[in-house]
């Protein structure tokens, strides 16, 4: 009996000590640190050209919608959307019967005025002639002399009326202001318009644009006056030299983002709408560049990852602008330093990474 109950002890210490064993053999495997694979990019300076592109599209800089002063029923359209017209091209027509009949009562009343201010010239001249014979008082002189005025007076007033007729007639019509080509229709015949509603638009080609959007990012990085080239999508062989002209103050509604607007200085001969590739040219011909993704989440301030051996070690940088989904390095790298890009948030000083 003792010696069963000396064989279960010795059991029992065996198990134990090979489940200690055991424990610690797996204490020693998890101390091993599992070697991190990571990205990298090994850090340079290049043109910055593609940074700095936006795409863009080609406008005039004047676009302002055309309406008619009057209201009516569109009765004729002279352009389709496209079409080239110059200064006072007919786009339009509205219904000018009652116009019309405003032109003959405002003439009628003008010949009916002129007919009375030529007897009433001719009537005083005959006064004056008798009053310097002593025939008539001067009071009858006067009376002649007010009629003559009054007829004249009436006069003026019809003309006026009969040149404000006239100007309503021509309304009728809605008429190019400035060369250009036809953006938009925005009516049809039978259409029945207030005045003032837009019917068409004419983009006035004199002066041609481009318009980009800006980002929070980059609106400060760009000035009026500040140049770039332009290339058409549809012709990327060929470029012109466009300026500054106007960058919004506040970001457009419908995009949040900042519209900036680029004179093409050089000859154009490209069409409304067309997409274009807008490309600006800065002091500094080469700049180096890393992802976002790059920056170690590890530190409060700016600095990244960079391998040296098989060990990574946190390096400060300065940084300078945001382009897109990569960022200026100032100071901190030099060509040639390999930057972890990915898997940076498990690193550590000194770490050893697998590339």
């Amino acid at each position: 009996m003792k010696q069963f109950k000396t064989i279960v002890g010795v059991c029992l210490v065996a198990v134990l000590c090979a489940g200690m064993l055991t424990g610690c053999g797996g204490e020693t495997k998890t101390k091993d640190k599992v070697v991190p694979l990571v990205k990298t990019e090994t850090v340079g300076r290049a043109d910055s050209d593609a940074a700095h592109t936006f795409s863009g599209t080609v406008h005039g800089r004047s676009e302002a919608p055309l309406a008619f002063s009057l209201g009516g029923k569109i009765v004729a359209r002279y352009v389709q959307a496209g079409d080239i017209v110059e200064a006072g091209t007919a786009l339009f027509r509205i219904d000018d019967k009652d116009a019309s009949e405003q032109v003959i009562a405002a003439r009628g009343q003008l010949e009916a005025a002129a007919a009375q201010r030529d007897l009433a010239q001719s009537t005083y001249g005959r006064m004056a002639q008798l009053y310097a014979a002593d025939a008539i008082s001067a009071l009858q002189l006067d009376q002649s002399r007010n009629a003559k005025e009054l007829a004249e007076a009436q006069y003026r007033q019809a003309n006026a009326s009969y040149e404000r007729a006239l100007n309503q007639e021509s309304m009728t019509t809605l008429k190019s202001e400035h060369a250009g080509v036809v953006g938009a229709t925005l009516v049809d015949v039978g259409q029945v318009v207030g005045a003032g509603t837009p019917v068409a638009v004419v983009v006035d080609m004199s002066e041609p644009e481009v318009w980009i959007s800006l980002t929070e990012q980059n609106l400060h990085q760009y000035r009026v006056g500040d140049t770039a080239q332009v290339a058409l999508w549809s012709r990327p062989d060929k470029t012109w030299t466009a300026t500054v002209r106007e960058v919004a103050p506040a970001p457009n509604r419908s995009t949040g983002t900042y519209d900036a607007k680029l004179r093409i200085d050089t000859p154009f001969d490209g069409e409304v709408g067309m997409t274009a590739k807008v490309t600006f040219r800065t002091d500094a011909a080469d700049v180096m560049t890393i992802p976002l993704t790059a920056l170690a989440q590890q530190s409060e301030t700016a600095a990244v990852w960079v391998v040296r051996g098989e060990a990574v070690r946190l390096v400060p940088i300065t940084l300078g602008a945001v382009r897109g989904e990569r960022v200026e390095v100032r100071a901190g790298l030099a060509d040639g330093d390999v930057v972890v890009v990915a898997g940076t948030q498990h690193l550590y000083e000194g770490a050893k990474v697998r590339v």
